[in-house]
This record gives C-alpha cells, sequence and structure tokens, in this order.
C-alpha cells in the first residue's frame, strides 16, 4: 500500500521516495535540488515562512546554456538602462505566486556577486534587478533564477523600445 506524501518544496502530491534528503521528501530532483541549493547557500529560512513555499518547473531542470543572453545588442535592447558599470532590467516571472517567492528573488545580491538590488513586484510577478555588468553577466542571472526553481518570460516586450511606446500611448 502507497501513502501519499507531499513535496516538502512545492506541496505537489508523490507516492514514492525516489528524491528525499533526510526526512524531506522531493516530487521530482528539480524541488530536490533547490532545496538542497537553498540549504547550502544558507538560505533555508525560506521554508519557514509558509509550508510549501516553492513553485514546480513544469520543464526539464537540466542546467541550459545562456551565454546566447549575453550578445551586446540583445542585452541593450532588452534592459531598461544599461551601461559598463551598471544594467537594470525588469523581468516577468510568471511563477512568483506567493511572499516565499518574493523573499527568495530579493535574495539575489546575496547569492551573485555583481546583483546590487532584486526588488519584487508580486502582482505584476515581475522582479526588478539592478547589477554590474563587468561583474555578473547576465546569462548568469537567469542562471541562478533557474536554479532557484524560476523560469523568466524573456520576451521583447521588455524591451526600451515598446516601454517608450507604452508611455507615449499613455500619454495619448
Amino acid at each position: 500500500m502507497s501513502h501519499s506524501l507531499h513535496c516538502t518544496h512545492c506541496g505537489e502530491i508523490t507516492n514514492y521516495l525516489q528524491y528525499q534528503i533526510d526526512d524531506f521528501i522531493f516530487c521530482c530532483h528539480g524541488c530536490q535540488l533547490v532545496f538542497q541549493f537553498l540549504n547550502d547557500s544558507g538560505l533555508e529560512k525560506y521554508y519557514q515562512l509558509e509550508n510549501n513555499p516553492g513553485s514546480r518547473l513544469q520543464k526539464s531542470h537540466s542546467p541550459k546554456d545562456y551565454s546566447y543572453l549575453d550578445d551586446p545588442e540583445l542585452l541593450d535592447s532588452i534592459h531598461e538602462f544599461y551601461s559598463e558599470n551598471l544594467a537594470k532590467i525588469t523581468l516577468s516571472i510568471p511563477s512568483i505566486h506567493c511572499s516565499s517567492c518574493v523573499w527568495l528573488l530579493e535574495k539575489l545580491p546575496s547569492l551573485l556577486n555583481g546583483v546590487q538590488s532584486s526588488r519584487c513586484n508580486l502582482f505584476q510577478s515581475e522582479l526588478l534587478i539592478n547589477y554590474n555588468p563587468k561583474i555578473v553577466s547576465f546569462s548568469q542571472i537567469i542562471a541562478q533564477i533557474f536554479q532557484l526553481g524560476y523560469e523568466t518570460d524573456l520576451s521583447l516586450k521588455n524591451s526600451k523600445q515598446n516601454k517608450e511606446d507604452t508611455k507615449n500611448n499613455e500619454l495619448l
């Protein structure tokens, strides 16, 4: 007889014990990796904020190569501000759903040297990041966000031109 258990990270029901660390049960390798990463980074208080605060990635948890995101033309087009020493971008992260998500994503400066600040807007599912491109690349930031269990919507709707068009439309 199998017992239904809940994943420590995301709360999904799992009927097997394939992914486990001590007494902590996980539904998939991704949730287990995020849990391990948070503990190794000294962010284990994340799980004290609420029960099963994490979100589960719907796609593969294997590491991805984001180096294509470091193309200078792309960087300039998707950032709100981009210079040699300072970059500012707002990312859409649809899976932001609770205060635990906000808490975790706002810890980026403590996880990545060069990230100066990260501020979450829970209601718009957005993350505003200020960082120094000389110290940390944009691809490293996206990879870190993915490792935390979040995927970003990197469409060009966040581009400078689109934001200017939106502002102009509001003025009209």
